[in-house]
């Protein structure tokens, strides 16, 4: 097999997990806190089952990058899928379980093997593209968040609809042994072997850790947008459906809104695809402002008397906003995160710069995903869906103020207005950017 064929079997694959992986991340949304709730648990206990999959992630996903550079990327994506479609059925097969102490164990155990899984597989993957698309790293992200979005997004879809064929318990055995075969096989045929894209002065280099990462301003700024933008979405998804039912509509009227986010983040991907925009700094602002603008829709029932029509209305607009800030700020994050790191650490090896790039993108995520239902659930159990909303609107409008005050992010956005010219980049090719504020390594250390 070529390698040009390689690459496209390598890229299709990541395309299917992808998309079957966050299938599993969002079919229980609709389903499970209504099923935990009739067996007696609050919403900060179901923020906190929920809380375990994006915890392990996290834990997993910095394990892992420590470990990319001795392990054969293929094998732990192989037994990633194992262990997701396992923990799959597993964390469905918990609500047989009459003792709440029980149920409460299992789900507990299968919602962090799956972080775990999704945790290896998301960090070994996206190392795959700065090492074989170096010069299409925007575009290949894209296209693989895309079909990630899908997957979050339809996932609620397909739930439904495999639930009123065959019941409940068949949204986690359908997806479940669908991605322990069909990882396997991919993983086995169509991930290459560890092959180490470098040169012998390369390998000489020092590899690159956390610690140092973080003593870079911008690199804390990039990955706290991420956080922000991603828990505004996932702190609402403890109380989403019940608010939904609240207003007298049934769960499959929650998917259809649900799904909106996905919506929002497919489009805003696309324009991304289309326009390629270079001033990501300016990009990073604009995703905090759709920020805002969502939880304000999310929480406008709060703000201003209205019928339960409009309300919906208003909740789908709120989700399609959030999907833009996401992608915005997502999209452009592993290369820009290089970008950063190769600016400040020019004499480290190229691999593991990809390898924490993508450990980065996918610790935000996790981070996210993590403290989002727990905050969520605490306060929607104490101040309602939509107060919530507007509380983490005031947080976030603080933290945007921070960014656009001495995160340079108001003089990025001003770019977009600023007529552009040719000036040579760090890695030596000539693009199109306007006028950048340029930093060192002095202002931007900590």
């Amino acid at each position: 097999m070529s390698s040009k064929q390689k690459g496209s079997g390598l890229f299709i694959s990541l395309i299917i997990l992808n998309f079957l992986n966050f299938c599993t991340y969002g079919i229980p949304v609709t389903y499970f806190p209504q099923v935990a709730k009739k067996k007696g648990l609050m919403d900060y206990a179901i923020g906190i089952i929920f809380s375990m999959y994006p915890l392990f992630s996290f834990i997993f996903c910095l394990i892992v990058v420590k470990m990319l550079n001795r392990l054969d990327r293929r094998h732990v994506i192989k037994y990633s899928q194992m262990a997701l479609g396992l923990s799959t059925l597993v964390f469905g097969f918990s609500t047989y379980f009459s003792h709440n102490s029980l149920f409460i164990l299992t789900a507990l155990i299968g919602r962090g093997v799956q972080g775990m899984s999704i945790g290896a597989y998301t960090t070994s993957s996206y190392a795959y593209v700065p090492d074989y698309w170096p010069e299409e790293i925007d575009k290949k992200i894209i296209i693989l968040e895309i079909f990630l979005s899908f997957g979050i997004g339809v996932g609620p879809l397909l739930g439904s609809l495999i639930y009123e064929i065959w019941g409940y318990i068949s949204i986690y055995v359908v997806p479940g042994i669908l991605i322990f075969v069909v990882g396997v096989l991919l993983a086995h045929f169509f991930f290459p072997a560890c092959e180490r894209h470098q040169s012998k002065d390369d390998e000489k280099k020092e590899v690159l850790n956390f610690g140092e990462s973080f003593k870079i301003k911008e690199i804390i700024y990039l990955i706290l947008i991420g956080v922000i933008n991603l828990t505004s979405f996932t702190l609402i998804m403890p109380e989403f459906e019940n608010k939904i039912v609240d207003l007298n509509e049934t769960p499959q009227v929650a998917s259809i809104i649900f799904s909106m986010q996905a919506i929002g983040y497919v489009l805003g991907s696309i324009i991304q695809l289309i326009c390629k925009f270079e001033n990501r700094q300016g990009l990073f602002f604009l995703s905090l402002i759709f920020n805002l603008l969502s939880l304000l829709f999310l929480g406008s029932d709060e703000l201003v008397q209205i019928d339960n029509f409009y309300i919906l209305i208003c909740m789908g607009i709120g989700l399609f906003i959030m999907g833009w800030a996401i992608a915005f700020s997502m999209i452009p994050f592993i290369s820009e995160a290089i970008l950063i790191l190769k600016r400040h650490f020019p004499n480290r090896q190229e691999e593991t710069l990809s390898n924490m790039a993508s450990a980065m993108f996918n610790a935000a995520i996790a981070v996210a995903e993590f403290q989002g239902p727990i905050i969520g659930g605490i306060l929607e159990d104490f101040i309602g869906f939509s107060l919530c909303c507007l509380v983490f609107c005031v947080v976030s409008l603080l933290f945007f103020i921070l960014f656009a005050t001495h995160g340079n992010g108001f003089h990025a956005f001003k770019q977009f207005f600023v007529k552009k010219t040719k000036i040579d980049t760090l890695n030596g090719e000539k693009e199109f950017l306007g006028e950048m504020f340029l930093y060192n390594n002095d202002n931007n250390s900590i």
